[in-house]
């Protein structure tokens, strides 16, 4: 069926091409099913343009029917599509197919006409070609258009939202017939106009206005396009006819003072202000442990700027060591002063005063040690010296409670000793005119911890069967005697056997009191018992070594106390109670002995210097006497 490729193009110029070509390509017939969706694409273009002309007349039509077809027409489409659509891809394929070959024999034939030298004309032959190629595939072509069309469309679409989406709406400013720039909008340029007004003040004097209305435009541009108020500020100076100058502003806390040629020249200036401060002052600049600054809060801005603000060196640094300002601050008045001392003091007058203290009245005057806020005179540059301290500091102690079952409940014994520790602290001081502001601690070297204080305190239940035990009362203390509740002979001075002496404690005692229970005040660990319960009355023990002890018992006196058989109680935190004049053989506890508050240590007795059966009781707080009653209740 396929000619050979050596005649296919004999007679390229002549109409017998077309019929060659047309022997061997044969056109793909047409479907019905595609008829069928041309047609209803045809339908659906016609429906929209015509009800498109009604627009005006028949707004409801235009914008309703067309929707309503369109739907029917999906719907349709769905349906037929789901039958056709292999039939479609079938044949499009096909065609797309049959397309290729085409393309492929015609590019064969030009390789074998070329070879045999024959002439060719490239243009003549690709306008033949794709004339003969639409004729013959025209169903294949306008099928792919139908694909391609829309998606280059959507492409041309989104590259047009992408491009235009970039775009803003600017004003373009044309000043002194230059355009300078595209600005967001009018503000911009009164924000540049008021950072120019700035830069042109010093001493509080306003030079010449110099910006000219502009002149503003619709413009569309790109973002990075807009200028901020800076920009515009130096582009509206660049096009001023004004005398201006490059120069460095100088700003103090953000205040412009002036300008100087370079900001070389104008930090200079402040090194040297520190430097003579320093120097003055006898201070070590270069010392590593010294900081030398300034309160205020220097900045250079690098621009253009009026001739008139321009300084030198010399001019700059006699403006900031010469001028002063105002600063409100609170004083302290001292003995004798005044409003009127007060105000020739600082320098403000009466009025001044009263309108920054409200609360001070003219006639009642001013008391010595009220605080009153004034305006004092400072310089314009304040020097600020920060050096460090080491100084070395005492750490305290903590008290820290230990749990032992050592001890019964109740009982408390003191451990270790507390005992400070040191530290090397390094402060960073901070001077303004040679008074302190601010005080830091920078380091800390602990040379010597501190030990915690130690308090036992007992866990060991109390052994209820060795013991009468009469419970334990709310307070730190409680009642000591039983059944005796009378005081007959109180604490302090008094008189006893025609002879004035100082009582140490109270004597408690009552009717048919002899032999009833004392018991433990308080909580704590016996030091020390007279007589103990040996039944030797007043004795000594000493032990001459070797296991060898003598004992000297019944003797009539107790050392020189005169408690006869007594019981002193530590109770920790340096507080001790003391029981006398105790029923001989009645005591019941040992030193060392844990006791808790309430219970027994012995019975109430008439021993020692005593007149009849009592109590006496003491309590005492690091060696000194205080009044029971002050601390117990009956």
């Amino acid at each position: 069926m396929q000619k050979n490729n050596g005649d296919f193009f004999d007679d390229i110029d002549d109409v017998k091409y077309d019929e060659e070509i047309s022997e061997e390509i044969t056109p793909a017939p047409k479907k019905k099913h595609q008829n069928f969706i041309y047609t209803q694409i045809s339908n659906l273009g016609g429906g929209f343009i015509y009800y498109s002309g009604l627009l005006f007349t028949k707004l409801f039509r235009v914008i309703a029917l067309p929707f309503v077809f369109l739907i029917n027409f999906i719907k349709e489409a769905k349906s037929e599509s789901e039958k056709i659509s292999g039939q479609v891809g079938k044949s499009f394929r096909q065609q797309a197919s049959d397309f290729n070959e085409d393309y492929k024999s015609a590019k064969k034939l030009l390789r074998s006409r070329k070879s045999d030298g024959r002439k060719l004309n490239p243009f003549s032959m690709l306008i033949k070609f794709i004339s003969l190629a639409f004729k013959r595939h025209k169903t294949f072509l306008l099928h792919s258009l139908n694909y391609a069309l829309p998606v280059l469309a959507l492409v041309v679409m989104l590259f047009v939202i992408r491009y235009y989406g970039r775009l803003n709406l600017a004003l373009s400013v044309t000043y002194n017939d230059v355009n300078i720039g595209y600005i967001e909008s009018e503000k911009v340029f009164n924000e540049a106009k008021d950072i120019l007004e700035e830069r042109l003040t010093l001493d509080n004097k306003e030079t010449d206005k110099i910006v000219s209305l502009p002149e503003y435009k619709i413009a569309v541009v790109k973002l990075n396009e807009l200028l901020d108020s800076s920009e515009i500020c130096d582009r509206i100076i660049e096009n001023s006819d004004s005398g201006l100058t490059t120069a460095c502003g100088v700003y103090v806390d953000g205040k412009f003072i002036g300008s100087v040629k370079n900001e070389s020249d104008a930090s200079g200036v402040f090194k040297s202000v520190k430097t003579d401060y320093c120097r003055k002052n006898d201070i070590d600049e270069k010392n590593s442990d010294v900081i030398v600054g300034l309160v205020e809060e220097i900045s250079y801005v690098q621009g253009l700027y009026n001739e008139d603000t321009v300084l030198d060196s010399t001019a700059l640094k006699n403006y900031i060591t010469k001028e002063t300002k105002s600063e409100s601050s609170s004083y302290t008045a001292e003995n004798g002063e005044s409003a009127e001392s007060i105000c020739n003091k600082f320098g403000i007058t009466a009025e001044q005063l009263y309108a920054l203290n409200p609360n001070l009245d003219a006639e009642e005057g001013i008391k010595s040690g009220t605080k009153i806020n004034v305006i004092k005179s400072i310089p314009f540059i304040n020097v600020t010296i920060s050096k460090t301290e080491t100084v070395t500091q005492e750490i305290d102690y903590k008290t820290v409670q230990i749990e032992t079952d050592a001890l019964y409940k109740g009982v408390k014994q003191a451990g270790a000793k507390g005992q400070k520790g040191e530290e090397i602290i390094t402060n960073l001081i901070t001077f303004v005119n040679d008074e302190v502001i601010s005080e830091k601690v920078i380091n800390r070297i602990i040379t010597k911890p501190a030990v915690d204080e130690q308090i036992f305190v007992g866990t060991k239940p109390v052994p209820m069967e060795y013991f009468t035990f009469y419970g334990v009362g709310e307070g730190t203390f409680i009642w000591p005697a039983v059944k005796a509740h009378t005081v007959t002979s109180g604490f302090g001075y008094r008189n006893l056997f025609g002879a004035t002496n100082f009582h140490r404690g109270v004597d408690i005692s009552g009717a048919g009191v002899l032999g009833t229970p004392i018991i433990a005040s308080a909580s704590g660990v016996v030091e020390k018992t007279t007589a103990g319960n040996t039944g030797y009355g007043y004795s000594v023990l000493i032990d001459h070594g070797g296991g060898i002890k003598t004992r000297y018992g019944h003797m009539t006196t107790a050392g020189n106390t005169g408690y006869g058989y007594s019981v002193l109680i530590d109770h920790g935190g340096g507080i001790k109670t003391r029981y006398g004049h105790m029923l001989a053989g009645s005591i019941i506890v040992n030193p060392g002995d844990q006791v808790v508050q309430g219970q027994m240590i012995g019975l109430l007795g008439s021993t020692g210097n005593s007149t009849g059966p009592h109590l006496h009781f003491e309590i005492m707080y690091n060696g000194a006497y205080t009044n029971p009653l002050d601390y117990v209740t009956r």
